[in-house]
């Protein structure tokens, strides 16, 4: 699914290469800044890169370096510094989509990442900012059919789900709604209408997770239901046909600790569907290709949901023989009659350090009441700790003593204080819980029965916890 993403936010770009004769030294300038962000030359890269954009501050091709830019300083783990270059690239995106409404749906992707970019790094008024600027921009639009303030407007009410202003956020998505439904109606031949209702039923849907809304599960299914029925109307068109697979695939993955057999009867939806494309066209070939690769990732994980439904209901499998880190091995009766959460865990895992602040919040909050989390990891042999730096750093050949010091002066840095152990190498413990994707959650409650066992560190899979947790501590 990362594929099909990174394809469409990479259609301005593509579109605009093609139509704008790229300058000889345009493309030597970002060919350079690509080889030195490979050599991870970062610093060199950015120079080359601002005097290259301060010669030609107009240059499509400089204006999409910022966003390679940003996916090098991201991965290297300069988040900060490489959302500023996002934010400059949503610039770009913006001024193409308002002479190429087509690109618009590109330009909601990468606005997307970056606000929720922005979120995550604490920076939440820049967030804010950005969506304000773009919308006053966006108001010389109105009245000239272009998707734009629709999808700004969108951005701003899921902005204000995000602050527990609910209702408010419902109203305006309901109107937003509405109103392109009625342009649909109109134009029922025109796949940009269906693509701009589409838009604004995921924000719909991000008002419900964002919100706690009473109505997820729902809007949910009626994102899916409109969109495939679009898709199969329009299924010539490369970017309705990309609506479809993207929901789908979300879809798929929401289920597949749900209810992984309605995830795998959508699975041979999907691949019913893209038999049927016509794969004489370039777009739809190449998506093709894409979904081919990602169906047997997609079907380890519904085998993967299937065997966690099972263990559901059923004791506890032991995961006794584990190395304490920062506590003692608790006794026989020590934890009888709590309630237990296991975390799976590991220090390069950036979803598990996402998790962190709920694990505090939860220990915090529910230690008192019978909740014990344990976080559980195993010998990876890959990294130390800088205590300088306070980061993590290569390190291949750690020996277990080493390596239970490095997690321990890891968990201090993140402020851990649940319990915390190390599996040995060769224990089952992984393979009886299935622990295929980190982190994965199992909630068991006070008679030793496994509840829930929640995969992914996102919004909804923490609201299903904590609901879990309630339960098990209320019974």
């Amino acid at each position: 699914m990362r594929a099909i993403r990174q394809t469409v936010l990479l259609g301005t770009t593509v579109l605009a290469l093609a139509a704008s004769g790229l300058a000889a030294d345009d493309r030597e300038a970002a060919n350079q800044v690509r080889m030195l962000l490979r050599e991870k030359k970062f610093e060199e890269a950015e120079k080359t890169f601002h005097a290259a954009l301060k010669a030609d501050p107009q240059s499509d091709v400089h204006r999409q370096s910022q966003f390679v830019l940003y996916l090098y300083l991201n991965r290297a783990g300069q988040a900060k510094k490489a959302l500023r270059y996002l934010d400059g690239y949503v610039d770009y995106q913006f001024d193409q989509a308002v002479e190429h409404p087509e690109l618009v749906r590109g330009l909601s992707a990468t606005l997307s990442r970056l606000l929720d970019g922005y979120d995550r790094t604490q920076q939440a008024s820049a967030a804010d900012l950005k969506l304000a600027y773009l919308a006053k921009r966006a108001e010389l639009l109105v009245g000239q059919g272009q998707p734009l303030p629709t999808l700004l407007r969108g951005r701003q009410a899921v902005r204000l789900a995000r602050r527990s202003k609910y209702d408010e956020a419902v109203r305006i998505m309901n109107e937003q709604i509405v109103a392109a439904r009625i342009k649909l109606a109109e134009s029922p031949a025109d796949p940009d209408f269906a693509l701009q209702v589409a838009a604004l039923l995921q924000m719909r849907l991000d008002v419900e997770v964002f919100g706690q809304g009473k109505r997820v599960a729902q809007t949910r299914e009626a994102l899916l239901a409109f969109v495939a029925e679009q898709a199969a109307r329009h299924r010539d068109n490369p970017s309705m046909v990309s609506s479809y697979v993207t929901t789908t695939t979300r879809q798929i993955g929401h289920l597949v600790s749900r209810d992984p057999d309605k995830a795998e009867k959508l699975l041979h939806a999907l691949e019913n569907f893209m038999g049927l494309l016509d794969k004489r066209r370039q777009e739809l070939r190449t998506l093709s290709l894409t979904v081919q690769r990602q169906i047997p990732r997609l079907r380890r994980r519904i085998a993967t949901g299937q065997r966690h439904l099972a263990l559901t209901g059923k004791p506890a499998p032991a995961w006794a023989g584990v190395r304490w880190l920062n506590a003692e091995p608790p006794g026989s009766d020590a934890l009888q009659g709590k309630v237990i959460l296991l975390n799976f865990w590991a220090v390069w895992c950036e979803p598990c350090l996402a998790s962190f602040p709920k694990l505090r919040t939860w220990h915090e909050k529910y230690a008192d009441q019978g909740l014990v989390i344990v976080g559980l990891t195993r010998y990876y042999r890959e990294h130390g700790w800088d205590p300088e730096t306070r980061k993590l750093t290569a390190n291949a050949h750690l020996e277990p003593r080493q390596e239970r010091e490095m997690l321990q002066q890891f968990a201090d840095h993140h402020q851990l204080r649940h319990r915390l152990a190390v599996v040995p190498n060769g224990s089952r413990i992984y393979a009886t819980y299935a622990v295929t994707t980190l982190p994965e959650t199992v909630v068991i409650d006070r008679r030793g029965r496994i509840r829930l066992v929640q995969v992914g560190a996102g919004r909804q899979g923490h609201q299903a916890i904590e609901a879990m947790i309630q339960k098990c501590l209320d019974e």
